[in-house]
Formats: C-alpha cells, structure tokens, sequence
C-alpha cells in the first residue's frame, strides 16, 4: 500500500521517467546472431596445410557474424592457437620482443604473419622427409 502511495504522489516528471524507463526494459531483444553460440574452430598447426584457407575463412565468418573488431578477433584466435600453431606464436611473440619490435594486436596482422608462414608451403607443396604423407612405402614398410 506504501508503493501506491508513493506512485500516486510522484510528481508527473519523476512518473515519465519511470514508464520511460519501464519501457526500455520491455523492449525486444536484438533481432541479430551475436547470441547464437558458435564454436570456433582450434589451428593445430600439423602441417595438414590444406585445411588453413578452410580455417581462415570459417573464423572470418564467425568474427563477421559476432561483430567482433580486429582486436576482439586476435584474442580469440591466439586462445585457439593449439599445439605446434601455439609454439609458433609464442616464438613469433617472443622474438618481435627480442627485436624490439611492435606487439602484434590485431587478427589481420597475426593472419599476415601466418600467410606468410604457410602460403609459401601451400603454394609449392613442399612439406618435410618426416611428414605422413612423404613418407614411401617399400616392400609393404615405410621408408623414413
């Protein structure tokens, strides 16, 4: 009864901005996908290069989907960083810092870097002697 009081004597000003208020809760949620939750997919970096542009492509349409900027989308590329892609990284990092060079923030220029690290392999073909799928089979055994 002490709420209807007070509701019945607030002044008109004070009563407009709560209903202003109370409708700004009421409003619908946003009609787009930045809810929707998507698995982002992890870069082993194992030298199944095939599957980079794949990889690329699929983290751009998910950043491009959350809205994410550039620095939003590094921080979540480098978490999916897994394995030798890791490594990687963190000697990339940690020899841009020996060289006092600038920290790498953005997605753009980690993908960049990355490019330039694994075109050139796409491009030419040229993977390791040790890599599975250089590996020769003689007489039924594989010859390293």
């Amino acid at each position: 009864m002490t709420l209807v009081l007070l509701t019945l004597h607030t002044p008109p000003l004070i009563k407009t901005l709560m209903m202003k208020k109370k409708s700004l809760r009421r409003r619908h949620p946003r009609d787009d996908l930045r809810d929707l939750k998507v698995e982002t997919p992890k870069c082993y970096g194992d030298l199944n290069l095939k599957n980079y542009p794949n990889w690329v492509q699929t983290i751009k349409r998910i950043f491009k989907l959350k809205g994410y900027n550039d620095e939003k989308s590094f921080k979540l590329v480098i978490l999916k960083l897994k394995g030798d892609a890791s490594l990687w990284y963190e000697y990339l990092r940690k020899s841009r810092a020996r060289e006092a060079k600038s920290k790498i923030k953005t997605c753009s220029k980690l993908k960049k870097h990355m490019d330039e690290r694994i075109l050139p392999l796409l491009q030419t073909r040229h993977l390791p002697q040790d890599h599975p799928s250089q590996l020769r089979k003689s007489k039924g055994r594989r010859v390293h």
